[in-house]
């Protein structure tokens, strides 16, 4: 079980969130397929948490146990999300899945193009596909999972170029409207919600130790500019001074008068190791 530690920040959370949970990435057949599509991200099962409504998917039950400070601030971080996400659940979805969710809207066209020309091949293509990429995700070796996302990549690009061969004209701008958004443009709703999540990590580490390294700073903000996020953020210099002053706020203890309730039971429950 992971340390007592961590259990009691989790019980103090849940009180504030019910229902928040903490599952386990290997455990998830979900996370899985998430993690063999994000080819942009390779690191995304292994190293990052990650929130879906009130769960939390922690990379490993081993990685809790061996690092429990990080894994408070983890932990930490991703509560914020999840309140966040109660609070504000329609700004702070599209917020964060702007403007790579437009995708979807090109996706449904597609389907419409296929649809109205009746390609099948295609259809059968992406059915396949699926089928193929379910299969794969359902074993966990390193080459199954990398099969899985060749799978899912390939089913899309099938029935991406069935669309324009059913139709060149309907069917290319609806594959526009697919690959257009889903190139790496900032994201301005994910910054906002990450550079909470994030400044949390750091308050954690702040609280914990009584301190933060100028190099943990930066490894927060790399963050936001590398392909992490898929660079939702395109100007390493605003992200700096934001950060700064974020850390700034939080050695003065203004940051958790500012920004609620998360914040303030962390600090009550880590807030005791806090230094100036």
């Amino acid at each position: 079980m992971p340390s007592t530690t961590f259990d009691a920040l989790l019980a103090e959370f849940q009180k504030a969130l019910p229902g928040l949970t903490v599952r386990y990435k290997p455990d998830s057949l979900f996370m899985r397929m998430i993690g063999s599509i994000l080819f942009f991200n390779p690191e995304f099962y292994a190293r990052y948490a990650t929130t879906f409504g009130a769960t939390v998917y922690m990379s490993s039950l081993q990685w809790v146990l061996d690092n429990p400070d990080s894994a408070k601030a983890v932990l930490a971080h991703e509560a914020v999300h999840v309140d966040d996400y109660r609070q504000h659940p329609v700004t702070y979805t599209l917020g964060y899945a702007f403007p790579q969710g437009l995708a979807l809207v090109g996706l449904l066209a597609v389907f419409a193009v296929l649809l109205a020309t009746h390609s099948l091949i295609a259809v059968v293509a992406l059915a396949v596909g699926a089928l193929l990429f379910v299969a794969f995700v359902a074993f966990s070796s390193r080459a199954a999972f990398h099969a899985a996302g060749v799978a899912f990549w390939t089913a899309i690009v099938a029935w991406l170029l069935g669309a324009v061969l059913a139709n060149h004209l309907w069917g290319g701008l609806a594959v526009a409207a697919v690959l257009l958004p889903l190139a790496p443009w900032p994201s301005p709703g994910r910054v906002r919600w990450e550079l909470r999540g994030y400044t949390m990590s750091l308050a954690a580490i702040l609280w914990t130790t009584g301190s933060i390294p100028e190099e943990t700073v930066a490894w927060a903000a790399a963050h936001f500019t590398d392909f992490s996020y898929y660079r939702m953020s395109w100007d390493k210099a605003d992200i700096a001074a934001r950060f700064a002053a974020n850390v700034a706020a939080l050695k003065s203890g203004e940051f958790v008068k500012r920004e609620g309730r998360m914040f303030e039971l962390a600090y009550k429950k880590l807030g005791a190791g806090a230094g100036g």
